[in-house]
């Protein structure tokens, strides 16, 4: 799985990222495994971390975490 984080106006989509040269070959874009979370939880310490976390766990294993 390819993980990117996504930043106010940030037009970043799994799209742009499996559009990167030489991506093409890589598992994840083959499969369509790249998602796309909020970075503003991620890269700063503090309790919505905990929820960042559970974005990425229903994304990386959706039949334990999905809704």
């Amino acid at each position: 799985a390819i993980v990117g984080p996504s930043s106010h106006g940030d037009q970043l989509t799994p799209d742009v990222i499996a559009a990167r040269p030489g991506w093409e070959n890589l598992a994840a874009v083959q499969d369509g495994a790249i998602y796309i979370v909020d970075g503003d939880p991620i890269s700063r310490p503090g309790p919505r971390v905990v929820d960042a976390l559970e974005q990425l766990a229903a994304y990386l294993y959706p039949e334990r975490f999905g809704e």
